[in-house]
C-alpha cells in the first residue's frame, strides 16, 4: 500500500499532518468567529468576508507577509494557521458559517435569558402568552 501511495506522490505522514493542520485551522477560525460575535461585529465581518471572498488567496498571502510583523509586536497565537486557512475560498465560506452559527447561539442564549428574567420578575407569565 505504501508503495502504491508513494507512486502517486502521496505520503501517509504528510496526509496525517494535513488533517492535523485542518483541525488547527478550524480551531483558529472558531476562535475568530467567537471574537467577532463577542465584539458585536457580526454583520460588518460577514459583509467584508463575502465581498473579499474572490480575493481570498491574495488576502491570505498578505496575512502571510504580515506574519513576522504581527508576531514581533503582538502575541497572536494561530495567526499563521489562520493566514494559511484563509487562502482557500472554501475556508472563507466556512468562517462565515461559523460566525453565523456563533451569532445564533449567542442570540439564543441572550433571548432565552431575557425571557427567563421576564418570567422571574413577573412582567410576563405563561398564562398571558396564550
Amino acid at each position: 500500500m505504501k508503495n502504491i501511495l508513494s507512486g502517486f506522490g502521496l505520503d501517509l505522514k504528510e496526509i496525517g499532518r494535513k488533517a492535523d493542520l485542518e483541525t488547527d485551522q478550524k480551531k483558529a477560525m472558531a476562535d475568530v468567529a467567537r471574537a467577532i460575535v463577542g465584539r458585536g461585529l457580526t454583520v460588518p465581518a460577514i459583509m467584508f468576508l463575502e465581498s473579499a471572498k474572490p480575493l481570498s488567496f491574495v488576502g491570505g498571502q498578505f496575512l502571510n507577509f504580515m506574519d513576522p510583523i504581527v508576531n514581533t509586536f503582538f502575541n497572536v497565537p494561530g495567526f499563521t494557521t489562520l493566514a494559511s486557512a484563509l487562502e482557500e475560498r472554501e475556508n472563507v465560506e466556512l468562517l462565515i458559517t461559523m460566525i453565523e452559527q456563533e451569532s445564533k447561539r449567542v442570540e439564543g442564549t441572550v433571548s432565552g435569558s431575557a425571557q427567563g428574567s421576564e418570567l422571574e420578575s413577573g412582567l410576563k407569565t405563561p398564562e398571558t402568552d396564550l
